[in-house]
């Protein structure tokens, strides 16, 4: 296998994931175009579902022809959920070992919510620089994703392995692994030794543990290259998923600033808006909510502890009036004023640090604490 340099996206995507039947028996090879690309398939004519590739390492027998060549064909934006083979229509199911090693992609690349088993290798050296385990449509839902037949290679090496050289990973917080730990399905995933680097975010909630073990290490055989980020209630942010967007809730400034920062790939890359909500007083300094960062976040409601009018003043200039702010003026360093008409909460448990300074007040809400 050849390495390749530029990146693309693969968007795992659905609401109700279940485990691979046992009985599955894919043994017809088939071929089929659909829209111009043409599609290896493993079909199970009894099931009436099949799997994205042959299931050998070669080129023959890639789910796309062409797509281990330089100038081969290139992955669609969206991988189709069924086939129509001779009359009978077949459901996605797995993709299979290396089902899209070398593959391109163009933009966002959705697969169908219908798969539930991705063999191992089945993105190795695959360009993917971008990959979003979605999950469920609605937490509320209280759906469960659970992926149980992801499965490592025999070397220990699992699905993803050398794909990308600078990649962002986001596994929603309800998806579950199920017979295997991520662990093992993130295993030396870009362990190439010109990896540009590789940004992964996991959910590390009381529901969920199939992610404990993770560690920089398992990731790649470059860890100091892994930025490693688990988010949950008890973690630094939290992410709540819905069906075209995330709600990010940092409690720390460091976390502001990376879900800032991370607010554009969630839009170009995976399609969904970020919108944040900070409910406790967080340090937030001048220039760490701009106008260009906002471009791709909104603000559910923003608390932060207010110390000069210059840092007021640049929050106010970005930040729209409709979003609900808190200020806590415990540490403030100056009389702070509130422009005219503008919706502030002063939440205060005294009169200003050391009581020297004590915020003016122009027609907004005060809470006492």
């Amino acid at each position: 296998m050849s390495a390749k340099t530029t990146g693309g996206l693969v968007l795992l995507s659905g609401v109700a994931l279940v485990a691979t039947s046992a009985s599955a028996a894919y043994t017809t090879n088939v071929t089929t175009v659909v829209e111009g690309r043409t599609w290896r398939l493993k079909l199970d004519t009894s099931a009436k579902t099949c799997q994205l590739g042959y299931g050998a390492d070669n080129a023959a027998s890639r789910a796309l022809q062409g797509s281990d060549s330089d100038s081969g064909v290139k992955v669609p934006q969206k991988i189709p959920s069924t086939f129509v083979v001779d009359g009978e229509t077949y459901i996605v199911r797995a993709i299979a070992t290396a089902g899209f090693t070398n593959a391109r992609t163009v933009g966002a690349t959705v697969f169908p919510e219908e798969i539930t088993s991705i063999a191992n290798y089945a993105f190795s050296w695959s360009q993917l620089s971008y990959i979003c385990f979605k999950g469920p449509v609605s937490v509320s839902q209280g759906v469960t994703q659970t992926f149980q037949t992801i499965t490592p290679g025999a070397d220990g090496n699992g699905a993803f392995y050398g794909a990308g050289y600078r990649t962002f990973l986001f596994v929603g917080p309800n998806v579950k692994i199920g017979t295997y730990s991520a662990a093992n399905l993130l295993k030396n995933n870009y362990s190439n030794e010109r990896s540009g680097g590789v940004t992964v975010l996991l959910p590390r909630r009381s529901d969920n543990t199939s992610y404990a073990s993770v560690t920089a290490s398992n990731i790649s055989a470059k860890p100091e290259r892994v930025k490693l980020f688990f988010y949950g209630p008890a973690e630094e942010f939290d992410i709540l998923m819905h069906e075209t967007s995330v709600t990010m809730i940092p409690t720390t400034a460091n976390a502001l600033t990376n879900v800032l920062n991370w607010a554009s790939t969630f839009k170009t890359k995976f399609g969904l808006d970020t919108k944040i909500s900070v409910t406790n007083a967080i340090e937030v300094g001048e220039g760490l909510i701009t106008a260009s960062k906002m471009q791709y976040a909104t603000f559910n409601s923003l608390m932060f502890k207010a110390k000069t009018q210059s840092q007021l003043d640049s929050i106010f200039s970005v930040v729209p009036a409709s979003v609900p702010i808190s200020i806590d003026p415990q540490d403030a360093r100056e009389t702070l004023m509130i422009p005219q008409g503008r919706e502030v909460y002063v939440r205060l448990s005294g009169e200003g640090r050391n009581g020297q300074y004590t915020p003016k007040i122009n027609g907004f809400t005060i809470i006492v604490q």
